[in-house]
């Protein structure tokens, strides 16, 4: 006995199954070991259960697949001239294999479309953030609103925290570390007047989302970053960023003096160190931690004397290691 196939498979995916069974039905009633080739002529545009550009059976590995004993299909050019001696089984691995190649090239699809979805949600709650947030604050340095409105701030997040992103308040960073809201880093960033020539000393470098800001506006930059895993983080998320892993109020001694300090959270107190490494007439900015209120300060080096000055009332995360000594009460 021989099969007489006919190629009756739809070019569309969802009806590949209903499609094939009139084939399943006649291979049932065929020797498995038929030797005969019966030709049929399909149409042009037709395939082959399988993907409809001009490669027959799709890659080179689906076609292994449904070529057994030197079976083929060939195109030709008026249409394709399917050859086909084929057993029940394999009629079956044929359909299979199309299945698989619809069903992946669909998650594939999928994919790309949420990968779209997401990024331009992200990028209209970036913009809401900067017109909501920033511009009604008071924030008009044309860079900063910029760099703010382009840098995807979540991608400087743990998992699972990328929807807190853009909301005016602190996320968790891990290890009791937190990212400071955006209005914070923005105020920070406008009062410290930061320049193309600066040589800037960041403390508390987190995840490197203020380092990202700052790399491509300014001279050199050094973090300084006291947990290892946001130090690694840092790097990762910023190239050629020079973290020096270390405690924060020790500053870093590696490109000082600096022009600008940074130290991205709230102090107690100014370390002596780090008043050390700020060059003279070198800005510094900060947070100040006065028990339960917190405050954002800068100030100007005169001589060897650095003081602070609270511009703005906001919220700012603490640092640890800059706590005041406790002092002895009887």
């Amino acid at each position: 006995m021989c099969l007489e196939a006919r190629a009756g498979i739809e070019p569309a995916c969802k009806d590949l199954q209903s499609s094939a069974s009139p084939l399943r039905h006649r291979a049932s009633r065929c020797d498995r070991k038929a030797s005969h080739v019966v030709q049929e002529r399909v149409p042009s545009g037709s395939i082959c259960a399988l993907q409809s550009d001009s490669r027959p059976f799709g890659n080179r590995r689906d076609r292994k697949r449904c070529r057994l004993h030197g079976k083929i299909a060939r195109l030709s050019e008026s249409g394709l001239d399917f050859a086909i001696a084929l057993t029940r089984r394999e009629i079956k691995s044929c359909i299979v294999t199309a299945i698989q190649l619809c069903q992946n090239q669909f998650s594939k699809n999928i994919s790309v479309a949420e990968s779209l979805m997401q990024s331009a949600q992200s990028e209209t709650t970036r913009r809401h953030m900067v017109d909501s947030q920033l511009r009604t604050n008071g924030i008009t340095a044309t860079w900063i609103v910029k760099a703010m409105g382009e840098l995807p701030r979540e991608k400087f997040l743990p998992a699972g925290k990328e929807a807190f992103a853009y909301l005016d308040r602190s996320v968790s960073l891990g290890n009791g570390r937190m990212l400071n809201p955006p209005l914070a880093t923005a105020e920070m960033l406008q009062i410290a007047e930061v320049s193309e020539g600066d040589n800037v000393l960041l403390i508390g470098a987190g995840t490197g989302y203020l380092a990202a800001l700052l790399s491509d506006r300014v001279k050199k930059l050094v973090a300084v970053e006291s947990d290892a895993e946001l130090a690694k983080a840092a790097r990762a998320n910023v190239a050629g960023l020079d973290v020096i892993e270390g405690v924060l109020s020790q500053g870093s001694k590696k490109a000082a003096p600096y022009s600008l300090i940074i130290i991205d959270g709230a102090i107690e107190q100014l370390p002596a160190d780090i008043e050390g490494q700020l060059a003279n007439r070198g800005r510094i900015v900060a947070g100040l931690a006065e028990g339960p209120v917190r405050r954002l300060a800068s100030g100007t080096k005169h001589g060897d004397h650095v003081s602070l000055r609270a511009f703005a009332d906001i919220e700012v995360a603490a640092l640890p290691g800059f706590e005041r000594a406790k002092e002895f009460v009887f």
